[in-house]
């Protein structure tokens, strides 16, 4: 007969099954600890629960054990109470029967065992009762590498929430509950640490919030997502529709909505922030106006006074084309340029969440802290994209921002010289 061995022993301890051999061997001698002495149970009952443990029958045998407990079907092995070795011993022995009767009649659990006898066997056969066993630091131990588990977990369903459907202006609301729920949770984890180590819990609501069910809508294409970020630059040349026309977009609405990070094409994020510039300035959003803060940043970016790898933005022809012809409908193309921001943000949250929370020098407060702030973020930029727009002011010019002004180009800046080639 030989020891009871991880199922696959990696170095990776995010996957609730898959546990480290150090972790795993952890985990074992917690539950042997507590079957010979369940006085100590107590020392983790408050704070550590079943699903915690990596080895998911580990943690069968944990709830098991606690189960067990509670309806006082557990011997005392302490030996202040007068019992010598072999009274000990039939205790310990007495116990785990206990837990091999309770896994075989499926008393407290629904994980699946091949062979509860051979497995309690195996379990407490090769272990060693005496050896000195702390459970409150081994339950620590496997509570913050559960902590870990579960923050990355988390990371992955922001990024499911961001995909699902209705994706548009005021429809993120599966990922903003998807966020409040992962709040919740975060906070919960941080009062079990805490009374872990012995402190007062600071929460004092402690219902979670359920996310809000969700369908995933799908990838978006990669076509897809660049005609709709060309359909609404090409809206910022056109005049504003009359205020209120359902479907239709003003160009100060959309300013406040997009930043030129949330376009994937760095053409289209040069050209957005030209846009930007020039309706910050109170300049008219024309070919002219837009072109030369184009070339503006790119004599930047050439002594180095920008960030570096800014590209070109569309050539002065395309947006003299886009000036001078009507644009196609957007109400489409804004719902998918947003959807693909979110979505891109949100998988940026799930890899720097990941990359915390299997970071093995990683402390588990740390993870918590990572977690909030990422999410937080996340949460600010899904508002800004998906929230509700700005009031629209209608007294505005047509052609123009509310309070810009006629762009007049210098004859060194003439339009007749700044047709470019990319």
């Amino acid at each position: 007969m030989t020891a009871p061995q991880p199922a696959v022993a990696d170095s990776n301890d995010s996957g609730r099954g898959v546990p480290s051999r150090g972790l795993w061997l952890i985990e074992r001698e917690l539950l042997v600890a507590l079957v010979h002495d369940p006085a100590r149970i107590s020392d983790v009952y408050w704070w550590l629960a079943g699903h915690d443990f990596a080895d998911q029958q580990h943690g069968a045998v944990y709830d098991t054990i606690v189960r067990l407990y509670e309806v006082e079907d557990l011997r005392s092995t302490d030996p202040e109470r007068g019992l010598d070795a072999h009274a000990i011993q039939m205790a310990f022995t007495h116990n785990a029967m206990s837990v091999r009767r309770a896994l075989e009649e499926n008393l407290f659990n629904r994980v699946p065992f091949d062979d509860p006898h051979k497995y309690v066997s195996d379990l407490f056969t090769f272990s060693d009762p005496a050896q000195p066993v702390s459970p409150r630091l081994h339950g620590q131990a496997v509570l913050g590498m559960s902590i870990k588990r579960q923050v990355s977990e988390w990371g992955v369903s922001l990024k499911r929430a961001a995909e699902a459907k209705p994706m548009g202006p005021g429809g993120v609301s599966a990922l903003l509950g998807m966020h409040a729920a992962m709040e919740g949770r975060l906070e919960e984890l941080a009062d079990e640490l805490r009374i872990s180590s012995g402190q007062e819990a600071l929460r004092s609501d402690q219902n979670s919030i359920a996310p809000i069910p969700f369908e995933s809508a799908g990838p978006l294409s990669a076509k897809a997502v660049e005609r709709a970020e060309r359909k609404i630059i090409h809206w910022m040349f056109a005049g504003d529709p009359a205020p209120g026309v359902p479907g239709q977009f003003q160009r100060q609405e959309l300013l406040a909505r997009f930043q030129p990070e949330d376009f994937v094409l760095r053409a289209h994020q040069v050209t957005w922030r030209a846009i930007q510039t020039a309706a910050g300035m109170g300049q008219s959003i024309t070919p002219g106006s837009v072109g030369w803060h184009i070339d503006e940043m790119e004599v930047e970016r050439k002594y180095g006074e920008v960030e570096d790898g800014f590209d070109l933005g569309l050539d002065y022809e395309e947006l003299l084309y886009m000036s001078n012809h009507e644009p196609a409908d957007i109400s489409e193309a804004v719902p998918t340029v947003l959807r693909s921001a979110i979505t891109r943000l949100a998988e940026q949250a799930r890899q720097e969440i990941r990359a915390t929370a299997e970071d093995p020098q990683a402390d588990v407060q740390d993870v918590l802290e990572e977690a909030r702030e990422t999410g937080a973020e996340l949460k600010v930029a899904t508002e800004r994209l998906g929230g509700p727009l700005p009031a629209a002011d209608p007294a505005r010019a047509p052609g123009r921002l509310a309070g810009e002004r006629e762009f007049t180009m210098s004859p060194q800046q003439g339009d007749a010289g700044r047709a470019r080639t990319r």
